[in-house]
């Protein structure tokens, strides 16, 4: 039974038999996160030390998990954090493309609530040429996963972010980011990596200001 991410299924079967069963993926990784329940009777009483141990299974409790990026090339660099909590989302990035002074220094603070596996709602602050913003918008993944945020700031002004992947092999991907800002020039990063594990990669990667090659961390 294929059950989709933050969905549900309702299933019908014989129930001729007493006691709990462990549905689980056979994936370790997918077990830790979250998909592994067991299922039993509602009359059902487990003995008082089973019961003991399932109070604190891990299954049962909406755990955070957290993850990062961070990314130095000759022409930029920039981190991004991320906590997550199922349908919550902290989002933190900072970015510069000037070493010599914290002046070019811009970035974001979002939280997204997900309202479906699709779309969420999207409320923080940005700064951007010295200036600071308080932002509220609406986030959605397009078809052929391009992320997109629609963002309106305190004074009136537009946002559009559009965010893609391409993994043109195993080992080569591009990462594609474009923002337009309502009265800015567009900004964006277009990347051409080789990736031979899951954590590091380094390549090429292109501004509208000009093309460097730096190295990618995953955390």
């Amino acid at each position: 039974v294929d059950v989709p991410p933050h969905g549900t299924r309702t299933i019908e079967f014989l129930a001729n038999e007493p006691g709990e069963w462990m549905l689980h993926c056979h994936n370790l990784y997918h077990m830790k996160t979250g998909m592994a329940r067991v299922v039993k009777y509602s009359t059902f009483k487990p003995k008082p030390e089973i019961a003991a141990i399932q109070h604190h299974d891990p299954h049962l409790h909406d755990h955070l998990y957290f993850s990062g990026m961070a990314e130095a090339s000759t022409n930029h660099a920039q981190l991004k954090l991320n906590l997550n909590k199922t349908w919550d989302t902290l989002e933190a990035r900072f970015e510069t493309r000037e070493y010599r002074s914290f002046n070019h220094m811009e970035g974001d603070l979002f939280y997204r609530r997900w309202l479906s596996n699709y779309f969420n709602l999207v409320i923080g602050g940005e700064s951007f040429k010295k200036d600071q913003h308080g932002v509220a918008g609406v986030g959605y993944v397009l078809p052929m996963l391009i992320q997109t945020n629609l963002l309106i700031d305190h004074e009136g002004k537009l946002r559009l972010d559009l965010e893609k992947k391409f993994q043109w092999t195993k080992t080569i991907f591009t990462d594609a980011d474009i923002t337009f800002r309502d009265g800015q020039n567009l900004e964006f990063e277009v990347s051409l990596m080789y990736q031979q594990d899951w954590s590091w990669a380094a390549g090429l990667m292109l501004t509208e200001e000009s093309l460097g090659a730096g190295v990618e961390y995953k955390f």
